[in-house]
């Protein structure tokens, strides 16, 4: 099961984590419930200047929570500080000094799932009782109609229509043939994928496709590559990461430019075959 937390996990892995020089981490010695602004880390998987970095007024990342520091004790690990989130932490999860923030990285993240509309898409099947010629429709984002089978398991897609601003209906509408009102219908819809909202969100439940997850990592760090402070080694490690992927980059030090370009071959490749896997069978009508 791949969720948000797993995708910003690997665009920090595959992107934004230099091999050779991983960020100041410890754990949590304890738990950091809601509302509580005290806590403590293990200081023993710190050095002494690591120890140093973590003083007053420094932001720190507990898990995937940016908190900031009002005191704290080296010889005890113990710190208060000012949350920024209403998140519960349990106790050994870790705590780093971040160079960008995993939530940049989740913004980013949900940024790219929706952009992904309206060159890419994803479907949902309900079953529809038509009680009349127009019959309103209850399914978020909804923008075509995909398949029609009947209760027979007939497929009449070609006798049925959609829109988006039926009067009759007040909204969004099936419209149901002459003859077929009073039936249950099994119905496909195109839809946009909805925004993401929590680190838990199952990328298979948002209708993401498990093969657009490499488009949403490169999406993702190319969003969060704009405000990185990037140095010679870092922009050496993206080009290598790039390259590997068999897209050359011109520039080697335009990495975003790059990753920009690696982002639209991929896109490319998703709606080539997301256009084999569902035609358009049937054609938006007007509003009547």
């Amino acid at each position: 099961m791949s969720t948000m937390r797993t995708l910003v996990e690997r665009v920090f892995r595959d992107y934004l984590t230099l091999p050779h020089d991983q960020p100041t981490t410890t754990v949590l010695d304890g738990t950091l419930a809601v509302g509580i602004t005290t806590g403590t880390v293990d200081v023993s998987m710190l050095t002494v200047e690591e120890l140093d970095l973590f003083s007053p007024g420094q932001q720190i990342e507990v898990d995937v929570e940016l908190v900031r520091l009002r005191t704290f004790d080296p010889d005890t690990g113990d710190f208060t500080c000012i949350r920024s989130q209403s998140l519960s932490h349990a106790d050994g999860v870790e705590v780093r000094l971040p160079s960008t923030s995993r939530q940049t990285v989740f913004d980013a993240a949900a940024d790219a799932v929706s952009d992904l509309y309206p060159q890419m898409w994803t479907t949902v099947t309900d079953l529809v009782v038509a009680f009349a010629e127009h019959t309103p429709v209850d399914v978020d984002g909804v923008f075509e109609l995909q398949r029609v089978v009947d209760d027979a398991g007939v497929d009449v897609t070609a006798q049925f229509g959609f829109t988006t601003t039926s009067y009759l209906a007040g909204g969004p509408a099936l419209v149901v043939p002459y003859g077929m009102t009073g039936r249950i219908f099994t119905v496909t819809w195109r839809t946009r994928i909805p925004r993401p909202t929590s680190w838990d969100d199952d990328l298979a439940d948002l209708g993401i496709d498990p093969g657009w997850e490499k488009l949403l990592v490169v999406m993702a760090a190319s969003d969060s590559f704009r405000g990185y402070e990037s140095d010679r080694l870092m922009v050496e490690f993206l080009t290598e990461a790039v390259e590997a992927q068999s897209t050359r980059l011109g520039m080697p030090t335009d990495v975003a430019t790059a990753l920009m370009r690696y982002q639209e071959f991929l896109m490319q490749r998703k709606i080539r075959a997301m256009q084999a896997d569902h035609p358009v069978t049937v054609i938006q009508r007007p509003a009547f």
